[in-house]
């Protein structure tokens, strides 16, 4: 028996961290040896050499190899919901142990390797190699050198991930894993509002110092000092104002961003920018105005110590983790 903790959110702005309990699994049972090859002619024209890229592709994966630490029954029901492959999803990543080393391979390729080993729904966001199409993504072609060890699928997972730069992810929507750059990742149709509860959470403590009077903070100041430190530290970048102009499609010139959507023209991306009362695009202070913000990607509103946030799947994790995985099925 092997205890493993995994959190999957931000310790410092966590609501709830995802736990879990990992049982050893049976290994894999080895690789076949590989088949004797018949002995050459004396005078037989020896073989042509095989091409540079042949041989770096025979050579690209080294090893990659899984073992499940835990698995449900064979009798138990299959997930059906989105809800649940996505739960499933993460404890395919939370309950393996994964074993790789690859050595210049093309990303693509690790991430397909990393995907069928561990029986992924992934999606991978690529730029197109031929630069015809416009399509959001990242460069698949940057080589890999990587080696590692028992470590979770999760671990293995982000590893890859910083090849790509800081500006690439992964997240879960609609039960399947997306790969890929951020702004991507926070497409509209991606987002979704989930509230949480804070009530717990507002409580400021007393302060029993003998001689020492303070003036405890009431609810919706504590609340508002949780908002700036979620805004702060879980994927700040989310939470950032949209700019104030863009590059319009069409003539390519920089134009003001517009919040409303006249007739017959696309509709803006995003949140709007500012409160239309204060102009504001963030409030932390209660004593001013309701606790709020407004950002790029994400929002946040206040509402009776409940938290109403706007956002992809990647800004939810890093705010409150992921409920308790579901593990593979033992017949993998």
């Amino acid at each position: 028996m092997r205890n493993a903790v995994v959190s999957l959110g931000i310790a410092s702005c966590a609501l709830i961290a995802a736990s879990a309990l990992a049982d050893d699994g049976t290994k894999n049972p080895p690789a076949a040896p590989a088949p004797a090859t018949a002995p050459a002619a004396p005078n037989a024209p020896a073989a042509a050499p095989a091409s540079g890229k042949s041989d770096r592709l025979l050579n690209q994966i080294a090893e990659i190899r899984n073992e499940w630490t835990k698995t449900r029954g064979a009798d138990a029901p299959p997930v059906e919901s989105a809800e649940d492959r996505g739960r499933e999803q993460v404890g395919r990543l939370i309950y393996s142990k994964v074993t790789l080393e690859f050595e210049e391979v093309p990303l693509r390729d690790a991430l397909r390797a990393l995907r069928r080993e561990l029986g992924l729904n992934m999606t991978v966001f690529l730029l197109d190699p031929s630069g015809k199409s416009q399509r959001p993504g990242f460069d698949g072609d940057q080589l890999v050198s990587l080696a590692l060890r028992a470590v979770d699928g999760r671990t293995a997972l982000e590893a890859l991930t910083a090849f790509a730069g800081k500006e690439v992810t992964w997240q879960i929507h609609n039960g399947v894993i997306e790969v890929g750059p951020r702004p991507h990742l926070a497409r509209q149709d991606a987002r979704e509002i989930r509230v949480y509860e804070t009530t717990d959470l507002a409580i400021d403590p007393p302060d029993w110092e003998p001689g020492k009077t303070i003036q405890r903070r009431n609810s919706d100041e504590v609340i508002g000092e949780l908002v700036k430190m979620i805004v702060t530290h879980c994927e700040p970048d989310a939470f950032l104002p949209l700019p104030a102009t863009r590059v319009d499609e069409e003539t390519g010139r920089v134009v003001p961003r517009q919040h409303t959507t006249p007739p017959g023209e696309r509709k803006e991306e995003g949140p709007r920018r500012r409160n239309p009362n204060t102009g504001a695009t963030a409030n932390f202070k209660p004593e001013e105005a309701q606790i709020f913000v407004n950002g790029r990607w994400a929002s946040i509103q206040m509402k009776d110590n409940n938290l109403a946030v706007l956002a992809p799947d990647f800004v939810h994790r890093a705010i409150n983790g992921y409920p308790a995985p579901i593990p593979p099925p033992a017949a993998e």
